[in-house]
């Protein structure tokens, strides 16, 4: 999936294009939820799993979305 969104304090990257894969954890409200949370739209935290490709946007593996509220 792609995630876009501005660089700020806490983020590295405005732009990635994110694997999912089965241990990729996905939460909302502290929960872990299924991979059908997830909609355009939606303000995410992505925490990569190992490194990531520095193309742009960069390429990686998550191995935790946090939905945001």
């Amino acid at each position: 999936m792609l995630v876009e969104g501005e660089v700020e304090e806490d983020t590295i990257y405005d732009s990635a294009n994110v694997t999912i894969n089965d241990d990729t954890k996905i939460l909302k409200d502290e929960q872990e939820v299924t991979v059908d949370y997830l909609e355009e739209g939606l303000t995410v935290e992505v925490v990569f799993d190992g490194p990531v490709a520095e193309s742009y946007p960069v390429q990686g593996t998550a191995k935790e979305i946090i939905i945001i509220e």
